[in-house]
């Protein structure tokens, strides 16, 4: 295999076959199964990382499951939404117990395989699970690598910890404080009955059969999402302004190493000025793993060492703009505000605290 730089050996920088590993315990699929899988990955000569963990999974459940059949389907970054989705449907007819392992990039064409799956499940329920890791990299195998029995346990208790903090305060007022040299606030709420918070474990089941692998969050919506209102600042340096529940203006005057996802909201929000619009926000995720003390290898030097944000959301507190990532009864009201299709965009908080009637919050 060719690194993708000199000096940097992306088959070296984790023990795939252990994080595989943890990713298929993840699915926690029952042995009287004996299910299809598809494996879905991209074709980037960049995050060869990503195809390296692709591989030993599509090895690791030809022993595991030696009469099921797999497939391993592979698209280019411009391959159109509808192509893809029209591929995964025609295998999904033929299907039955199906396991769908979606590892891409940021592509558009990842939501032809979100579409193609939730359409196929209605019209044929044979869809056992769908594990999504958009973005994944060779340091996200390093969390993975990580992720045993043991340490998913851990997972699954501190995120019900948070759920369980939601569900017993049922609604109320909820401050965001961040920032280091400044003080930032941002005030929204949460409701219970019309927004309820979502446990992401990483660990599927028969009754929640879909989500993230790797994962470690709690997260939902603001409700009443038009009601938050204030500022924060990321780890970026991005200065984000909120009014009625939009993103209206985004300060970039210290922002630094802005992913390619914080770019195009900048532009989105601050395009937008002229016309009074924003960029809903759409998500409160509050993830657990920084507080297992998970530990994490970069190499900034190479984008396959870098952690994608599906991981680094994991890590601590942050916020998502635009597609709700959740359940809301305003869904419908938040999708009308997004004008330039699908984009959901997660940011993580410089410094945060969360503060319910003038007190931190202490999910222990």
């Amino acid at each position: 295999m060719t690194p993708t730089k000199e000096g940097f050996h992306p088959e070296k920088f984790s023990n795939y076959r252990i994080a595989a590993q943890n990713y298929l315990k993840g699915l926690n699929i029952s042995s009287e199964v004996k299910p299809n899988f598809i494996i879905i990955t991209d074709r980037s000569p960049n995050l060869l990382g990503r195809q390296v963990l692709a591989n030993n999974l599509a090895l690791l459940t030809g022993e595991n499951y030696p009469k099921s059949k797999r497939r391993y389907l592979s698209f280019k970054d411009d391959e159109r939404p509808e192509k893809v989705e029209e591929t995964i449907k025609e295998i999904l007819e033929q299907s039955k117990d199906t396991v769908v392992i979606l590892l891409s990039g940021q592509h558009n064409w990842r939501f032809g395989v979100y579409d193609s799956v939730e359409k196929g499940n209605q019209l044929h329920p044979n869809v056992i699970r769908f594990a999504y890791s958009p973005g994944l990299t060779a340091s996200d195998s390093y969390i993975l690598e990580q992720m045993d029995g043991a340490v998913q346990k851990k997972i699954i208790a501190e995120v019900e910890k948070r759920s369980r903090w939601f569900n017993e305060k049922q609604s109320g007022e909820l401050t965001i404080k961040t920032g280091i040299k400044q003080e930032h606030s941002l005030t929204l709420f949460f409701n219970m009955d019309k927004a309820p918070v979502i446990s992401s474990t990483g660990f599927l089941t028969d009754s929640n059969q879909k989500g993230n692998v790797p994962s470690g969050e709690a997260h939902l919506v603001p409700y009443p999402f038009n009601k938050s209102d204030g500022e924060i600042e990321t780890t970026s340096g991005l200065i984000i302004k909120i009014q009625n529940g939009l993103a209206t203006f985004i300060d970039i005057t210290n922002s630094h190493d802005l992913t390619n996802a914080e770019k195009l909201l900048v532009d989105l929000v601050n395009l937008r000025r002229d016309d009074e619009e924003g960029i809903p926000l759409a998500e409160l995720g509050l993830g657990v793993l920084e507080n297992l003390g998970i530990k994490t290898k970069v190499d900034d030097s190479n984008p396959d060492g870098q952690m994608s944000m599906l991981t680094l959301e994991k890590l601590r507190l942050h916020l998502g703009f635009g597609v709700i990532a959740g359940v809301s009864t305003e869904k419908e009201e938040i999708k009308s505000k997004l004008k330039r299709g699908q984009s959901h965009t997660d940011v993580l908080l410089s410094n945060p605290s969360i503060l319910f009637r003038d007190e931190e919050v202490n999910f222990d």
